[in-house]
């Protein structure tokens, strides 16, 4: 029994008529039921270590969810590590009913081993190459867990379980189920797992997490007194009405046809969708039968009653993470109510947090971009250049001009520099607000400007000019000032590019470079 569910879990899985009619019972007989190698006192144990409280990562603006009812909190993301063709482990968590949940188990580690659950879509190896790691350390920790399995997946599973079982010198006390789609799997009282059809490559299939809740005596059974009520339980009579809530839905690898229609998926209060693809032609993604981003938005309407929508399996050909919310960004700009409720899986693009959401992404935006308008009006309007500690120096025409600082043994003038100072407005455009070069410069066009940027640089963030030809450059007689500067150059001091660098030759590549950079 998973320590992390107090209640006692009921682990039987049904057909799905109606949760209340008659189903039949695997967990009788499981596929794979090796014999306790662990006490037995320990796996019974119900105990739970205190825990601190969650982030709801369902939920946008606030940490947390009032409500008069623990359980109507729902599912939390815990944790999600999401990437296509590498791995995916999409974990959730339920704290009034100590439920922790595993969608797919493509990687494990850390939190991961505390999911007693594990739900697996397809036997591809980034959704299930990590169970077996997950079962033995489940084992040695003596919290055996339970892992629900494509049927088709099964036999497989097991033959590599028994080979990893004989390198590793040591049984794994796992329980694996084989499930298909209509199937369900009850584990809680009241929460009910019920399995639906996808489509991909290999045999696959989603999970709906239904939470069961009750509202009370059925109408015909208000007036009964309590032993009436007593002996209609006992011969097995439901008298309570129970309202089924689908608190999460999770597709796995699919393509969207297959699930579009599908009432689990359109119920869900949060749907956990793979969009592996974001941008490009459509029919690549369905050639590998994934989810294209253009399809989402092209059928927005289908997710009107989803509250929130959490996107993986994104592919890793997008490598960072803002790359993602960029493509997420522009792609759902036509549909800004679904934009609105979209969350993506970013932690394995670098990303802290499990799902970072789209609005949550524009409000980091806006704040940026206000604390950078901030900065820059506040060291234009002091009248001094950014980066300079010693305040403005006026000239004879009014402009801030700096004083000449020497640069290894030669004023910037020796070296090239012509004595054009730059205006605060063009420090600005040059220089971050902490005093450093602005991760993109902005296209300079004139050779004045040109050279009081590279003086800007080279007094704030002490470079050095690396080829005169790019402080005299100019359309016509370009080759004849370079070779001039060049010559210049060599003869300062008698030493060979002392100024600029000991040893530092500048290549014809290398100038060409600058050039381009600059001009």
């Amino acid at each position: 029994m998973d320590t992390n569910c107090p209640c006692a879990c009921v682990a039987d899985v049904e057909e799905s008529s109606n949760h209340r009619a008659a189903s039949r019972e695997k967990n009788s007989a499981p596929i794979a039921a090796l014999p306790p190698t662990l006490p037995e006192q320990a796996q019974a144990s119900t105990s739970t270590s205190a825990r601190p409280p969650f982030k709801r990562a369902d939920s946008v603006d606030s940490p947390s969810v009032a409500t008069s009812n623990p359980a109507d909190a729902g599912f939390e993301v815990s944790s999600a590590w999401s990437v296509a063709g590498i791995g995916t482990c999409i974990q959730l968590r339920h704290r009034a009913f100590g439920l922790h949940i595993a969608m797919d188990i493509g990687t494990s580690a850390g939190e991961t081993l505390g999911a007693g659950h594990i739900f697996v879509s397809h036997g591809h190896i980034d959704h299930i190459g990590a169970l077996l790691n997950h079962a033995r350390a489940r084992t040695l920790s003596n919290k055996p867990a339970k892992y629900y399995v494509p049927v088709p997946a099964t036999e497989p599973l097991l033959r590599a379980k028994a080979a990893y079982e004989a390198l590793d010198g040591c049984a794994f006390n796992a329980e694996i189920v084989g499930v298909e789609p209509g199937d369900i799997c009850r584990i809680h009282p009241n929460v009910r797992v019920e399995v639906f059809p996808t489509k991909h490559r290999v045999p696959s299939q989603g999970y709906a997490i239904i939470r069961e809740k009750s509202k009370g005596l059925k109408a015909g059974c208000r007036n009964l007194s309590s032993h009436e009520l007593a002996r209609r339980r006992k011969q097995g009579e439901s008298v309570v009405e129970i309202e089924d809530i689908v608190e999460v839905a999770y597709t796995g690898d699919t393509i969207l046809k297959a699930v579009l229609d599908q009432p689990l998926v359109r119920q869900a209060r949060l749907l956990i969708l793979e969009c592996t693809y974001l941008e490009g032609e459509i029919v690549w993604a369905h050639s590998w039968q994934h989810v294209h981003m253009q399809e989402i938005v092209k059928h927005a309407a289908a997710f009107a009653s989803n509250e929130r929508v959490v996107c993986c399996h994104v592919s890793r050909k997008y490598k960072r993470w803002d790359n993602v919310l960029r493509c997420f960004q522009s792609g759902m700009a036509p549909v800004p109510a679904l934009a609105a409720k979209i969350g993506v899986t970013l932690a394995g693009f670098g990303r802290a947090e499990p799902v970072t959401w789209l609005v949550d992404y524009q409000k980091e935006q806006a704040a940026a971009a206000m604390a950078a308008a901030a900065a820059a009006a506040g060291e234009g309007g002091s009248g001094s250049p950014v980066g300079h500690a010693e305040g403005p120096h006026r000239g004879p025409s009014g402009g801030n001009v700096r004083p000449r600082r020497e640069k290894g043994g030669a004023d910037l003038e020796d070296i090239g520099v012509q004595s054009v100072d730059a205006t605060p407005a063009e420090e600005t455009r040059w220089m971050g607000s902490n005093g450093g070069l602005k991760d993109e410069l902005p296209e300079v066009k004139t050779k004045e400007e040109a050279n009081r940027m590279l003086r800007v640089l080279s007094e704030d963030l002490g470079l050095q000019p690396r080829a005169e030809s790019l402080l005299n450059c100019s359309e016509e007689g370009h080759e004849e000032e370079q070779g001039q500067g060049e010559k210049q150059q060599q003869e300062l001091k008698g030493e060979k590019r002392e100024s600029v660098g000991k040893g530092w030759e500048v290549t014809s590549e290398e100038r060409e470079e600058e050039s381009s950079l600059f001009f």
